[in-house]
């Protein structure tokens, strides 16, 4: 009887069982280094074909609208005068002194008036302004009108200096009165001041 050829039982020497553990080790670093050049590749390209940054337009302008630089019309310099008016403080203060501006009356005469305080604690009283004639009287609580004089200024008076700068601001933007004295002021002071603390008689305009 023929014998089967016996299979060889021969095992790999330690030469061969080294070749098949170190064949997996180098197919991944070969799949590392496969990865490591695509993704170079790939990042290459993308710096490539990226889009340039887009290019911001100026906004276009609704039709009718007006630039901020122009110029105001009469009517828009009425109106913006009307709004600083609104907003300007009711008390100024001018030396030690401060004077209610959103109460001046005017009187016969071309006599404006309105109520001022001085010193701490404040002393109420009235004060009198002729601007034709830059002249003004005081009266306190329900005294007398003093005689009208020229306005005195913070190096002639500690209490009621600034008078001179009050006065300036106001006959600087007061309208004279229809048909008022250009030179001076009445022959004598106020005697009949309103509740507001002024020269009697006030009509209803502003300086």
């Amino acid at each position: 009887m023929e014998r089967s050829p016996r299979r060889s039982t021969k095992r790999c020497g330690p030469g061969s069982r080294g070749q098949f553990r170190l064949a997996p080790a180098l197919w991944l670093a070969l799949g590392l280094s496969s990865v490591l050049v695509l993704g170079t590749n790939n990042s290459a390209r993308g710096q490539v074909t990226a889009p340039p940054p887009l290019q911001s337009k100026p906004a276009l302008k609704p039709e009718g609208t007006v630039e901020s630089d122009a110029s105001p019309s009469s009517k828009e310099k009425e109106l913006l005068e009307r709004i600083r008016k609104l907003k300007a403080p009711r008390w100024r203060s001018f030396g030690p002194c401060r004077y209610d501006w959103s109460t001046w009356r005017l009187s016969e005469g071309d006599v404006r008036s309105t109520t001022v305080e001085c010193g701490e604690p404040p002393v109420q009283a009235s004060v009198a302004v002729h601007c034709p004639s830059l002249k003004l009287t005081r009266r306190t609580g329900a005294g007398a009108w003093e005689e009208w004089r020229l306005p005195l200024s913070a190096d002639e008076s500690k209490t009621i200096g600034g008078e001179d700068r009050m006065i300036a601001s106001l006959c600087a933007n007061a309208k004279p009165a229809a048909g008022a004295s250009t030179a001076t002021p009445p022959n004598a002071p106020p005697k009949t001041p309103p509740a507001t603390g002024g020269p009697a008689k006030p009509k209803p305009k502003g300086p």
